[in-house]
C-alpha cells in the first residue's frame, strides 16, 4: 500500500519535471541539466517500486529503503511545486513592467540568488537519490511490468501524446512500430 502511494508521488513528480510550465522556468534560470538528471534518477527508482512492495515483508532492509525513498520523494516533490509557485509569480507580475524594468530585471541579483538557490536545492534532493539508489543497488530491487490502480485525482488527457514513461509493458510493440 504504502508503495503504491510512493509510486503515485513518484509519478507525480515524473509529470511535473515534464511539464512545459517547469521546463521553461528550469530554461530561463538555467538548471534544465539538473532537472533532466533528477528526472531520470527519479523514474529509475519509479521502476523497481513495485519489486519493492513485495519484498518488503520479507526484508526489513527493503523497509528502510522504502522508508528513506519516502523522506527523499516528499521534499523534491515540494520542491518542484515551490519552482512552480515562483513561475507563476513572475508570471503573474510580468504584464506590469515596461520594457526597460524587463531588461533590468533580467540582470537582477534576485534572478542569480534564485538560480543559484535552485542549483544548490536540486543538487541537495540530487545527492540524497542518490544515496536511495545506492542503496537500491545492494536490494537486488529489479524493474517490474506491472499496472497500478489510478485513483481518482488523477485526470484524463485527451491527448495523441504520451510520456514514454507512462508506457508500461509495450516494448515488444514498440520496437514493431519503430
Amino acid at each position: 500500500m504504502a508503495e503504491t502511494i510512493l509510486y503515485s508521488v513518484a509519478t507525480s513528480l515524473i509529470n511535473s519535471l515534464a511539464s512545459a510550465a517547469l521546463h521553461e522556468f528550469a530554461r530561463i534560470n538555467g538548471v534544465m541539466g539538473e532537472l533532466e538528471r533528477l528526472k531520470n534518477t527519479v523514474e529509475s527508482i519509479k521502476a523497481v517500486l513495485l519489486d519493492a512492495d513485495e519484498k518488503q515483508e520479507k526484508s526489513h532492509a527493503v523497509q528502510n529503503w522504502v522508508r528513506r525513498l519516502k523522506d527523499v520523494l516528499i521534499p523534491a516533490d515540494d520542491l518542484l511545486d515551490e519552482f512552480l509557485i515562483q513561475d507563476m509569480i513572475q508570471k503573474r507580475d510580468e504584464p506590469h513592467r515596461n520594457k526597460v524594468k524587463k531588461v533590468l530585471r533580467s540582470f537582477s541579483p534576485n534572478k542569480f540568488a534564485l538560480r543559484h538557490k535552485m542549483t544548490n536545492e536540486i543538487e541537495k534532493i540530487q545527492k540524497m537519490f542518490d544515496d536511495v539508489v545506492r542503496d537500491m543497488t545492494g536490494l537486488n530491487l529489479n524493474p517490474k511490468v506491472g499496472v497500478v490502480e489510478k485513483t481518482n485525482n488523477e485526470w484524463r488527457e485527451t491527448s495523441s501524446y504520451v510520456l514514454e514513461s507512462n508506457i508500461i509493458g509495450r516494448d515488444d510493440d514498440k520496437e514493431k512500430i519503430v
